[in-house]
């Protein structure tokens, strides 16, 4: 089946009275998969999974016979702190049936879809979702050793953690590139300072982003850093360097 996620709920279809009417029509059956099968999102994707009645019989009742159809995922039902923008669409023909959402948090996840009046359950799809792209307001830049104050002439080192709008990690599978990130400086009164010399930037094993330089002038600064061209959170840093030893000959 090419890994096709489709779930078809076997259900024992219970007829249901319509009071006033003495007329019973079954409980919906239902299949749902995934638009074009897909069941990798990254953060911020639209999802769409697809819903098709089954009961022949009650394709000629839907006019009198009222649906509704939800989604849970980690048991909440609805928007949640692992989906959101969840939009129902059952208009018009039942063929375009489709319930959608944006999974925000990285995971792997089932999603359970409830045919609301009747209580009809099923509980087959699953999805996975990764980080998103990086969002630099989210991205915080700190010193390591939280310490403000570097030697001139010496190595110094900056640690990102960046993270994706939803406030997911993201790893160097993720974001693979270096050049991601980068940095200048300025003195307090706002004015350019041309201070250091740039060395390296990786990923170290703790999942930070890991910048090295050489700052070259003593004196108070501010390190400016950016991730795609934008200010990261808690930028400028405030940081002071202060004269190297002198090696006399």
């Amino acid at each position: 089946m090419n890994g096709v996620k489709v779930s078809l709920f076997v259900f024992k279809c219970d007829y249901l009275s319509i009071i006033g009417f003495g007329v019973k029509i079954p409980n919906p059956c239902f299949a749902v998969s995934w638009l074009d099968d897909k069941t990798t999102y990254k953060a911020g994707d639209m999802a769409t999974i697809k819903i098709k009645l089954l009961n022949n019989s009650l394709n000629g009742n839907i006019s009198t016979y009222k649906m509704h159809f939800s989604v849970s995922v980690s048991g909440k039902k609805g928007n949640s702190s692992y989906i959101s923008a969840v939009f129902p669409y059952f208009d018009g023909n039942p063929m375009f049936w489709n319930i959608s959402f944006t999974p925000i948090q990285v995971g792997n996840f089932s999603v359970v879809v409830v045919e609301d009046f009747s209580g009809v359950i099923d509980s087959s799809l699953h999805f996975s979702v990764t980080a998103g792209l990086m969002y630099p307001s989210a991205c915080l830049p700190f010193w390591m050793d939280s310490s403000e104050e570097s030697v001139a002439g010496t190595k110094t080192y900056l640690l990102i953690y960046p993270k994706d709008a939803f406030g997911n990690n993201i790893s160097s599978v993720d974001m693979p590139m270096s050049d991601h990130f980068t940095l200048s400086a300025s003195y307090p009164n706002g004015s350019t300072a041309e201070i250091f010399n740039f060395v390296s930037s990786s990923w170290n094993d703790l999942g930070y982003f890991f910048i090295e330089f050489i700052p070259t002038i003593a004196g108070k600064l501010m390190l400016h850093v950016y991730g795609d061209n934008q200010t990261l959170n808690g930028s400028p840093l405030p940081f002071t360097v202060i004269s190297g030893w002198f090696l006399a000959v």
